[in-house]
């Protein structure tokens, strides 16, 4: 039994198996044959890339094969769910004791893992002032139904909630033009390999 590359996350596998059992991707025959035992080698010692297998490609940076791995499986094998439990002994003015249990969950990751993260959807850091400027647009008009004795506080108001209202409504503008692109920077990202030599990256062909 001999070892070779999977094609896809460049684990080493048997040459007998069908499918790698690390991400699943399937190893054919000719794929057996073809790729090398050895997961870097250098550029001199082997046939041209092909350009939708980045086991073949070569690295425009430092010149080695083989080293690329996709952004996905990276994350993923650099972040883990991780959970804390803690317990409190407390005792009440009747001399009774208790125990409260707390715990938190979370997750952690490699400083690898950071790196090669999945993009993320913007959020409107000025949510908040949308419901600022409602509340004083209220006060506004509740001044202003009082006459003359609070139509100098309604009208104040009314600028404050025009003021607050344009600038949530500016952030929430950048925030949606941000966010349209969304799904083409996840598709993007799902598509993306770091060189393990160097760290330059490289996108497969959609």
């Amino acid at each position: 039994m001999a070892l070779v590359n999977c094609p896809e996350c460049l684990r080493q596998v048997s040459d007998r198996a069908s499918s790698c059992p690390q991400c699943g991707c399937p190893i054919s025959t000719s794929e057996r044959l073809s790729v090398a035992p050895a997961a870097v080698v250098h550029a001199s010692a082997v046939r041209a890339e092909d350009p939708m297998k980045p086991a073949t490609w070569t690295c425009e940076n430092c010149g080695t094969v083989g080293a690329y791995r996709r952004f996905e499986i990276l994350h993923q094998e650099g972040t883990k769910a991780v959970s804390s439990q803690s317990s409190t002994i407390a005792m009440s003015g009747r001399g009774d004791i208790g125990v409260a249990q707390t715990g938190t969950t979370g997750h952690s990751a490699t400083t690898l893992a950071s790196a090669v993260a999945p993009p993320q959807m913007a959020t409107n850091q000025a949510g908040c002032l949308g419901a600022v400027a409602a509340v004083c647009g209220l006060f506004g008009v509740v001044g202003l139904a009082n006459g003359q004795d609070g139509a100098g506080f309604g009208a104040f108001m009314l600028l404050v909630a025009a003021v607050f209202g344009f600038i949530w409504y500016t952030s929430s503008k950048g925030t949606v033009a941000l966010n349209a692109d969304f799904p083409a920077r996840v598709d993007e990202w799902k598509r993306k390999y770091k060189c393990m030599a160097c760290g330059a990256t490289r996108i497969l062909p959609a």
